[in-house]
């Protein structure tokens, strides 16, 4: 049985996710899809797939990374599959009379897609981390690639704290863990304040949030 290469565009704005149904009399009719279609001999994934969206969509379209691939064995066909991210460059028109739909994330699972979806329709609808765990995510990949460039003092204010760094040659392991966990330890006490030219302490009960960078500067601010 021979395997047919096909794309599919993955393509979001606000949220919302393009899809098409597939037109009775074909196969799997009925069922929604990503829009894309079959690879000509010797056509890239990119330039099978903005043609596609051409052809069925009467828009032009920059195709971005691959997001996944998969194979599916279908009872008459083995279908190869490549998902890319794609941003239209304007506003796409069903040229074939198929239905058209901006559905929501959380709204995919709801709509019958063809069986070699089912994963990357996963992948779509898993619930994201909350907005705080990603904050903090982010916070403390930024102090961590901060502390490897500069040796850094740390001064933990009331409503601010802020890493003084001073330029450094390449830091060795030891002083970037120890700088990350002053960081960390910054965090957890979030109501000490030590000033890093006379080692004075007081308290606070506020806590530092984001991560900004002082233009022109080596120093770093954390508000």
């Amino acid at each position: 049985m021979a395997t047919i290469v096909v794309t599919a565009a993955v393509i979001e704005r606000d949220g919302r996710v393009l899809v098409t149904r597939r037109q009775q009399g074909v196969h799997l009719e009925g069922y929604w899809e990503f829009p894309g279609g079959k690879c000509d001999p010797g056509e890239s994934l990119a330039a099978c797939l903005a043609r596609e969206l051409r052809e069925e969509l009467d828009v032009d379209a920059r195709v971005g990374q691959e997001m996944f691939a998969t194979t599916h064995a279908y009872d008459d066909r083995h279908v190869e599959l490549h998902f890319l991210a794609c941003e239209l460059l304007g506003e796409p028109r069903p040229l074939l009379g198929q239905e058209m739909r901006w559905v929501p994330r959380g709204e995919l699972g709801s709509l019958q897609f063809p069986p070699a979806d089912a994963q990357l329709i996963a992948s779509l609808t898993r619930p994201s981390r909350a907005p705080d765990d990603i904050q903090n995510v982010v916070q403390a990949f930024r102090r961590a690639r901060r502390h490897t460039e500069c040796s850094a003092g740390l001064q933990a204010c009331p409503t601010t704290y802020r890493m003084w760094c001073r330029p450094s040659g390449a830091a060795d392991m030891q002083n970037v863990v120890q700088a990350f966990r002053r960081a960390r330890h910054a965090e957890r006490s979030a109501g000490l304040q030590a000033c890093p030219t006379n080692g004075s302490a007081t308290t606070s009960a506020a806590a530092p949030s984001t991560v900004t960078l002082v233009p022109g500067s080596t120093k770093s601010r954390c508000t």
